[in-house]
């Protein structure tokens, strides 16, 4: 259970470092577990933070997919 969460925290931590590419991994390892443990809000706010780093990363039309994903995800975990 830690583990999504860790991930999700590393994946903020190697961006403030512009680790880009190793906080893409980790954030994308962190949406999987999210997923597989059906943690709705956990997967939404993961792929927020995951666009974040996309766009940071020059990686646009993928930022703009996971920010999508994440506000329509976040959106039905809290109705």
């Amino acid at each position: 259970m830690l583990q999504r969460h860790a991930l999700n925290s590393l994946g903020g931590a190697l961006q403030g470092v512009r680790r880009f590419g190793e906080a893409v991994t980790a954030l994308q390892d962190a949406v999987v577990i999210f997923r597989e443990t059906g943690d709705r809000h956990g997967e939404g706010m993961a792929l927020t933070n995951l666009a974040v780093v996309l766009r940071k990363n020059r990686q646009i039309r993928k930022a703009f997919a996971a920010a999508y994903a994440g506000v329509v995800i976040r959106r039905e975990s809290s109705s």
